[in-house]
């Protein structure tokens, strides 16, 4: 997928969200109500019951209007009864049908997997299956249950349209964020020797810029620090050309390339990938790098809270990263696993990538 692509996409994406927000507007203005009224809601309207009718986030209930709190008691059934008469499954239906059709449309053409989209659509079907069981009843298990998945699915479309216009904005010509702006670097990253999906490409342009926006916070600058931003996206590799200040790409360059070399040496003496936990402990230990990255404005070995933070999640990142290929060609300098192992380091990668030993859970 080329820069042009990714653009294309995603602003195909964010227009069909939004198109999609206004047709719905009544189930978001419904979700928002029940967003900021949930707490209180919940402590009035769920009693868990062995004989439970419904279930909500993997537990069981049987639901009914109670407590002392009369009023929000009369504004939730007002609510949720004035939604049922004013909305129609079949117009919610419709809405989300065209959505479908439009996303699933271009995806198949472009061939572009994309699971925050599917995950997205699932839980809006998902919503619509409950809205359709809470007619059928009208009774409050089923209203409380379609209210839970009416919030759950309006806060996964926010934060999933933040995450598009994010990306879209980011793909942007350069020259539209870094006017009048000095002391800007771009670091040259591929990926090589792998397949790779948009999926694939948005997690590590994600691990990058959760990098570049860890550093931000505590490297100290004289100038304004500009988003980090993507010029070019190689179509043989996976990601590109970035670009962002210099001080902060220097850093995650020396980042990337030691623990790179790290992770290979493991696997080479011992046959297996180092953890995160075990990575992030040689890193901190790892002097030449220390002074390195003090002279770029960041010091690892301060006791700062925010730094010490912001370390953890600097080297979960980069780990992420660096445990992604077998070839890495970071700004001309090619770092390749080439011992005999070689296919016993792929078969390693993939392991890693199905259970996700980058310490999620550790």
């Amino acid at each position: 997928m080329l820069t042009y692509q990714l653009l294309e996409y995603s602003s195909e994406i964010v227009q069909a969200l939004k198109e999609f927000s206004m047709s719905a507007r009544m189930l978001f203005q419904y979700a928002r109500w029940y967003t900021a009224h949930k707490s209180d809601i919940s402590s009035f309207i769920i009693r868990e019951s062995k004989h439970a009718t419904t279930v909500v986030g993997g537990k069981s209930y049987n639901a009914y209007i109670g407590g002392n709190n009369q009023s929000l008691v009369s504004d939730f059934t007002e609510n949720v009864n004035a939604f049922r008469k004013s909305v129609k499954l079949r117009e919610l239906s419709k809405y989300l049908e065209v959505l479908e059709n439009r996303i699933e449309s271009y995806r198949t053409i472009n061939e572009i997997n994309d699971s925050i989209m599917d995950n997205l659509l699932t839980m809006a079907e998902r919503t619509l299956d409950d809205y359709d069981t809470f007619l059928q009843s009208n009774n409050h298990s089923d209203a409380f249950a379609f209210s839970e998945s009416a919030n759950s699915f309006f806060i996964d479309f926010i934060n999933a349209l933040d995450y598009y216009e994010s990306y879209h904005a980011m793909i942007t010509p350069y020259e539209h964020h870094v006017t009048g702006v000095d002391n800007v670097k771009e670091l040259e990253i591929q990926l090589l020797d792998v397949e790779f999906s948009f999926d694939d490409f948005i997690k590590n342009l994600n691990a990058i810029n959760i990098m570049y926006n860890e550093l931000k916070l505590v490297m100290q600058q004289n100038a304004p620090i500009p988003d980090l931003i993507v010029i070019k996206i190689e179509s043989s590799s996976l990601l590109g050309k970035l670009l962002g200040a210099d001080p902060i790409i220097e850093a995650i360059g020396l980042f990337l390339k030691r623990t790179i070399n790290l992770i290979f040496d493991k696997f080479t003496k011992e046959g297996q990938i180092a953890t995160n936990s075990q990575i992030r402990a040689q890193l901190r230990d790892d002097i030449e790098l220390a002074e390195k990255l003090k002279a770029c404005g960041y010091d690892i070995s301060s006791t700062d809270e925010t730094i010490q933070k912001t370390f953890a999640k600097i080297t979960k990142e980069t780990f992420r990263l660096a445990s992604s290929s077998p070839k890495f060609k970071i700004n001309g300098e090619e770092l390749s696993y080439v011992n005999h192992k070689k296919q016993e380091y792929l078969n390693a990668l993939q392991t890693l990538h199905i259970t996700d030993r980058s310490e999620d859970t550790e």
